[in-house]
């Protein structure tokens, strides 16, 4: 309609007052329609957008709304279990909470429930990592990814809509390395640059850097120095992920035992990092915080490599606990738990109790994944305490059921533990 832009109200700068007023008003809407499953799923969602990304504390203690967010969502599933948009916000709404095994139901339903949609396809995969259902999470992101090259063939030119894609691709590189299914980790990672038109990588580059590294991240993960080596520089308008390459660089040299050249690489990475502004975010994380745990897993790297155990440990103990300090996501910004580094270095060192504490911690928090599995079979073993190492080596043999190749050790940079 003419003139239809000039008479619309601006976006405000400032919108907490309209959207808690927007949620206020769905409140006697709900309280109004208490059997309409459309009312309740969008005053879930008014109630969720208050505090985005923030429905529960670091401890994860529930903020204000997430009772009443929870309650009438779980009203919604009862009354239509097949509402798409409820079991998408149920997932988000109890993947940071002590207990996302709450939401598998709604994972399971949404998972073949919109099968154009690649966000949707994707969404399950949110409660499978955080349950140790990996090879079920490579599963939904391999549908996701499906729709997405779907989608492109039929709308090409796109913009923000970029990193919805990206980031199926990038979770599905996630599960499949913790389940040791190389190939597919790799093939994921690929994707992500391969399926963005080089035009548009610079205009979306503040929303997928440094998820551009997973290259990188793959080919540590899985030891593949050579080729981690010869990858090419990415452009400048990528500085994490350039930070980044540099970082894995230097990993890749020091396993290679040329600790001239990692080093070389550490200086770069330090250089990298330090021109990137103090006040440069990803997430909800300083963009420095994120780079803090590169930091002190390269110099640990290049410890252990010299067989400088105390050194090594110092270090990676500092990079766990600045792993640890990052906000919660989706995948995590450390695609390499760098307790299964640390884990292996207590292990070469002698320090088979202390493994098996590191080992527990990583299973506590990323669940039934191979790679700590294996470590705290070792860590057991080692100690003679054979029934529980029995019992960690099955659990780790089914994780590992669809790897591409046997285990041994819990971090490439020690081929063997």
């Amino acid at each position: 309609e003419p003139g239809l832009v000039d008479r619309i109200t601006p976006w405000p700068d400032e919108r907490a007052g309209l959207d808690r007023a927007f949620a206020d008003a769905m409140a006697t809407v709900w309280a109004d329609h208490p059997d309409d499953s459309l009312v309740g799923t969008l005053y879930a969602e008014a109630l969720m957008v208050l505090t985005p990304w923030k429905l529960y504390s670091p401890e994860k203690v529930p903020a204000q709304d997430t009772p009443t967010i929870l309650a009438t969502l779980e009203r919604v599933m009862q009354l239509d279990p097949g509402n798409p948009g409820a079991n998408h916000l149920y997932i988000h709404a109890i993947e940071p909470s002590a207990d996302p095994g709450q939401a598998l139901d709604a994972a399971a339903r949404l998972s073949d429930q919109v099968p154009a949609a690649g966000h949707l396809n994707h969404m399950p995969s949110h409660i499978y990592v955080q349950t140790g259902h990996w090879d079920e999470s490579v599963t939904q992101n391999a549908k996701a990814m499906e729709a997405d090259a779907r989608y492109r063939e039929l709308s090409p030119d796109q913009g923000i809509q970029h990193m919805y894609m990206a980031h199926n691709a990038h979770m599905l590189a996630f599960s499949a390395m913790m389940a040791g299914r190389e190939a597919e980790a790799i093939a994921a990672a690929r994707s992500i640059d391969a399926n963005i038109p080089d035009p548009v990588k610079e205009e979306v580059a503040g929303f997928l850097d440094p998820w551009m590294s997973a290259v990188y991240d793959v080919q540590k993960r899985f030891g593949r120095w050579d080729d981690l080596l010869a990858e090419p520089a990415p452009p400048a308008f990528f500085p994490i992920t350039t930070a980044v390459w540099r970082a894995h660089r230097a990993i890749a040299y020091a396993a290679k035992k040329e600790i001239e050249a990692a080093e070389r690489e550490y200086a770069e990475f330090r250089s990298a990092m330090e021109a990137i502004p103090d006040d440069s975010v990803f997430g909800d994380d300083s963009t420095h915080a994120i780079l803090d745990v590169s930091d002190h897993f390269v110099a640990g790297e290049i410890a252990l490599q010299q067989e400088e155990w105390d050194a090594a440990i110092e270090h990676l103990e500092r990079a766990v606990e600045a792993e640890d300090l990052l906000s919660y996501g989706e995948p995590p910004q450390w695609l390499q738990p760098t307790r299964h580094t640390l884990g292996a270095v207590y292990l070469k060192a002698g320090r088979p109790a202390e493994a098996e504490r590191v080992y527990r911690e990583d299973l506590a928090e990323w669940r039934h994944n191979g790679w700590s599995l294996y470590g705290l079979f070792r860590a057991l073993e080692e100690q003679g305490k054979d029934a529980e190492a029995e019992e960690a080596r099955r659990a780790h043999l089914e994780a590992w059921a669809k790897a591409d190749a046997p285990l041994l050790t819990s971090c490439k940079c020690i081929p063997t533990t």
